[in-house]
């Protein structure tokens, strides 16, 4: 007789015995071997996998964006306890943690801290949101009163950051201090670098002071930003990637079945870019454009998520005069007076970030209101959103 068993994906390991016993109508002269017993050892096998994705994986500087950590159990146990870890690299800053299942309560700062439970088949996934390369605040990090504050990312991985004419860090450590207001000489590179926003560090190469292209080569600066500060209070700000920043990042999960621990990892790259270079979005789609007035009106539909403005670059006729107002479905998301040719909104935002999200598969208009009758043609409008994207629309 052949006797087939399933062990249940959830069996608890250990030792299993089992009898089998015959019996007949006749005489048995030797009853004490109708009886056998067989022991079975029990083991739990589990097999791990995990894929980590940046997507999208080119995103531009301050965007914020997500990436995900698929781990999934093949079986044919269930796990239990696996623990899933990433240690996130600091240039992208960390803001939020979600979790299809289990507990990612540990998870702190820049450590990714998981805690799950896995049937056999069974997946879960985390999101991580994250700003991408993060400028300065506009309030001092380190210190500075009357001075500038800067960060400068190198494109051989070294950060260099702090107060002007304070306290500066090299990698993390303190390395020498800062002499003046608006210049640091960066000793372990030799040259000095200028900080009062006049220089745009064209390619990674100072334009006013070092690093020198063809001679600080080591040093070629990949992004900056800089703060300026004026009796402690924010006076101006600059900073943009140089050099796309490629950032590889790795994350674990380890579980233990009868032949002990595993750990499986995944690596991605996310390349960061300037605003300006940022990729376009075939994601949201723009429907009618109507010009009425002072106001240039234009649908935008944005498929399959929710998308929030971050930055709108604008180019219009001198003409219309200044851009006095913006709305989104009728909130103002922003209310000054900017002149036209290359005017920038990415502060000074009104409202909430709500006010300035495109709803997920609505369409929604974003109205633009003008010190003086508007145009038929002469308009270039971009559109920066969350996720590193931009919209095009030309006029």
């Amino acid at each position: 007789f052949t006797v087939t068993v399933a062990v249940p994906a959830d069996a608890t390991p250990g030792t299993v015995t089992n009898s089998a016993t015959v019996t007949a109508n006749e005489t048995d002269t030797n009853a004490a071997n109708d009886t056998d017993t067989e022991d079975t050892d029990v083991d739990t096998q589990i097999e791990l996998a995990i894929v980590k994705t940046f997507d999208p994986d080119v995103v531009a500087q301050g965007a914020t964006p997500t990436f995900t950590i698929v781990v999934t159990n093949n079986g044919p146990s269930d796990s239990t306890g696996v623990k899933v870890t990433d240690t996130v690299n600091s240039l992208l800053e960390v803001t939020g943690v979600s979790s299809t299942a289990g507990d990612c309560s540990a998870s702190v700062g820049q450590e990714i801290d998981c805690m799950v439970d896995l049937a056999a088949g069974a997946s879960v996934s985390i999101t991580v949101q994250y700003v991408a390369n993060p400028p300065l605040p506009e309030t001092p990090s380190f210190g500075a009163t009357d001075s500038s504050e800067f960060r400068f990312v190198f494109a051989n991985g070294s950060i260099l950051e702090g107060a002007a004419d304070g306290t500066v860090f090299l990698d993390g450590v303190p390395t020498t201090p800062g002499e003046t207001r608006n210049d640091y000489f960066f000793d372990q590179g030799g040259f000095l670098i200028h900080l009062s926003c006049s220089d745009p560090f064209t390619n990674g190469w100072g334009q006013t002071a070092g690093p020198a292209e063809g001679v600080d080569t080591s040093w070629r600066i990949a992004s900056f930003s800089i703060v300026r500060f004026k009796n402690g209070v924010f006076f101006r700000s600059c900073g943009d990637v140089v050099v796309p920043i490629n950032v590889d990042n790795t994350a674990s999960a380890v579980g233990s079945d009868s032949s002990g621990e595993q750990t499986v990892q995944s690596t991605d790259t996310v390349t960061i870019v300037s605003a300006g270079n940022a990729p376009a979005t075939t994601d949201v789609e723009v429907g009618d454009v109507n010009i009425s007035g002072k106001n240039v009106d234009i649908d935008l539909t944005s498929i399959g998520t929710d998308r929030a403005i971050t930055r709108i670059e604008m180019e219009w006729p001198n003409g219309n005069k200044k851009l006095m107002n913006a709305r989104l479905s009728g909130s103002v998301i922003f209310s000054g007076s900017r002149s036209p040719s290359s005017t920038t909104i990415d502060s000074g935002w009104q409202g909430t970030t709500a006010d300035r999200t495109l709803q997920a598969d609505t369409t929604e208009t974003l109205r633009l209101e003008f010190e003086r009758k508007a145009k038929s043609s002469g308009y270039t409008v971009r559109v920066y959103f969350d996720d590193g994207t931009f919209v095009e629309v030309v006029i």
